[in-house]
């Protein structure tokens, strides 16, 4: 008797597909996305521990409630710290992805990820899949993700104008997002969910293109059930 495989998925292919969806592409899935559980832990923990600091002090003299002044700054902190973490696991997931979109192409001769930067990655776009990545729907936003993740690994959290243009952000982004040269960056005010929507949205259209170009026959692009 045949047995019954029916929503047998691949285990490749179940990854492959999960690599080509790093991101919600609308606000209806990010309601049910991790990204949005990340931001919703973040604020809430920041919340009950200002609830805290604010039930401690209701019965305290105006001298020892700065005693808690200190525990109130921290929580803020804290949040400041996490949102600029979630800010560089953005643009991992993003790096990844293209990477492995970059590096499965017919024409790619490179098997690793490693050492790679931006602009080195974008001629390989161009050279082996045919693609201006830069010319893809919201990579501005994906690229602002990029500076922003380097400004928090390596300039401790300071926002910092680059002197190549693939390092400047856009003035309306640059002003939108409250970002002084030289000044740190208040991560609480980033607008995370738009960001993250914006990035997924760039992501589906970089494979949208790829589909079309050298790789399509290449990888598996859909779930495929079992017979």
């Amino acid at each position: 008797m045949r047995k019954s495989t029916k929503y047998n998925i691949s285990r490749v292919n179940a990854k492959f597909n999960n690599r080509f969806n790093p991101f919600p592409v609308d606000y209806v899935e990010f309601e049910d996305s991790i990204w949005e559980q990340w931001i919703t832990r973040i604020n809430d923990g920041q919340r009950k521990e200002h609830e805290w600091v604010l039930r401690q002090i209701q019965t305290l003299s105006e001298s020892d409630v700065e005693w808690f002044a200190e525990d109130y700054w921290k929580a803020s902190e804290l949040s400041n710290f996490m949102f600029g973490s979630l800010v560089v696991a953005v643009w991992s997931r993003i790096e990844d992805y293209l990477y492995f979109i970059e590096k499965n192409s017919v024409n790619s001769m490179d098997r690793t990820n490693s050492g790679v930067s931006i602009q080195s990655l974008m001629k390989k776009f161009n050279k082996h899949i045919g693609i201006d990545i830069a010319r893809m729907l919201n990579f501005s936003i994906a690229n602002s993700v990029r500076i922003l993740s380097n400004c928090f690994k390596h300039n401790n959290g300071k926002y910092k104008r680059g002197h190549k243009s693939i390092d400047l952000l856009l003035k309306p982004i640059e002003n939108a997002w409250g970002l002084k040269n030289n000044k740190r960056i208040d991560f609480t005010k980033i607008p995370l969910a738009d960001i993250i929507v914006d990035c997924g949205k760039f992501c589906a259209a970089v494979t949208l293109e790829a589909k079309g170009k050298y790789i399509e026959k290449y990888l598996p692009w859909q779930f495929t059930t079992g017979t």
